[in-house]
């Protein structure tokens, strides 16, 4: 199977349908290669089982192939037009970046070519949404000023806070300390959807209350209103954690244009006692997207696997390896009566260490430490 059989499938979908004048030959042939991705993630042991998505439900996104048949956008005007309807946009007129993003990067007079486009609907309490996202030509205009590559900051990430140090800045931060739901509020809105379900649907429970598969449930328009209210707790908790994300990135990279960071296993995390905290950090998605942008900014972000290293092991005083239990959050410093932080003398080890050859440089280390020992001690990193 090839993603163009797909193509032809859904085709021969699109007839049947009868909505052939609702739906382009380009959008469809986009939603067929969205399936084959999908399965072959699947096939490849990189993604998850593939989800069919009933009408009910219906698709998040739909997008285009090209900006001259199917879903046009007309910048000049401001107007989407697709299957014969036309339909306004709406752009925020004091936005500089799009009215940046739009015209040509020589200076000329003009628009940048259309490549083409995506329609996104959102729920946003209750209500549905229509978002425009319009793919140019060309290179995105620059919104944030980065170091240079010279500069370099290492990161011990954990579940909720990463452990940072560099030349000009060291300490912990937490990834996304504002993207909380109310946890007490959200378990008695599941009880309350529990309950309604349950009075509502007697015969499709077993007497020990185990739920009969294959068995319809009747929804009640107040749960409906319960789902709806619940899925909006979580939205805006998504999109705080994702604004935080992009915050934080961008001022990790304002401050290095090289990043070291440990590489983790978080699904072994999330197996582990961290499940939640992953959840309400979104850590993983929080390092894919640091990769991303600098990748796209020319920048560097190198991943060190821990397994050589041992950062949180390593005394550079006495060079030796101590396994240390997890509640264990402060390190000696040799002989001496000074204690650091655990996860900020990791960054400091992850800073100075020799990532080629993986292996520590103890005088370099007991150097950078020791500059940084009063900045570190101020902060109550080093008692």
């Amino acid at each position: 199977m090839t993603e163009y059989d797909l193509h032809a499938v859904i085709a021969k979908h699109r007839q049947a349908s009868g909505r052939k004048t609702e739906l382009g030959i380009n959008e469809t042939q986009k939603i067929a290669t969205r399936v084959f991705q999908a399965v072959n993630r699947y096939k490849l042991g990189l993604g998850g089982r593939p989800r069919f998505k009933s009408a009910k439900r219906g698709l998040r996104s739909t997008e285009g192939k090209t900006n001259k048949t199917g879903l046009k956008f007309n910048i000049e005007k401001s107007v989407l037009s697709w299957c014969k309807h036309d339909y306004r946009v709406i752009i925020n007129p004091k936005d500089d970046y799009i009215r940046r993003a739009f015209l040509k990067e020589d200076g000329s007079q003009g628009f940048k070519t259309i490549k083409y486009c995506r329609l996104v609907r959102k729920t946003i309490k209750g209500k549905n949404r229509f978002y425009l996202q319009v793919v140019l030509e060309g290179y995105a205009p620059v919104k944030h000023i980065y170091a240079s590559t010279e500069e370099r900051l290492s990161i011990d990430p954990g579940p909720q806070t990463i452990a940072v140090f560099s030349e000009l800045w060291a300490g912990k931060i937490k990834v996304a300390p504002r993207a909380r739901v109310d946890e007490k509020r959200i378990r008695s809105l599941q009880r309350s959807m529990d309950r309604s379900l349950r009075e509502n649907n007697p015969d499709c429970y077993e007497s020990n209350g185990v739920f009969k598969k294959g068995i319809e449930l009747i929804r009640t328009k107040s749960y409906e209103k319960r789902v709806q209210c619940l899925n909006e707790f979580h939205r805006k908790a998504s999109a705080t954690r994702r604004c935080e994300h992009g915050q934080l990135i961008n001022l990790l990279l304002s401050v290095a244009g090289e990043i070291r960071i440990e590489k983790n296993s978080w699904k072994a995390f999330q197996r582990g006692h961290f499940g939640k905290s992953l959840g309400k950090s979104g850590i993983s998605g929080f390092i894919e997207q640091l990769k991303s942008k600098a990748a796209s900014a020319g920048l560097k972000v190198v991943e060190v696997k821990p397994y050589k290293l041992k950062l949180s092991q390593y005394d550079p005083y006495t060079e030796t390896y101590e396994k240390k239990a997890l509640n264990e959050r402060w390190h000696q410093l040799g002989k001496s009566s000074e204690w650091i932080q655990r996860d900020v003398m990791s960054a400091l080890l992850l800073q100075c260490a020799d990532i080629e050859n993986d292996k520590h440089i103890p005088t370099e280390v007991i150097k950078t430490l020791e500059g940084a020992k009063q900045l570190l001690r101020d902060a109550g990193y080093v008692i």
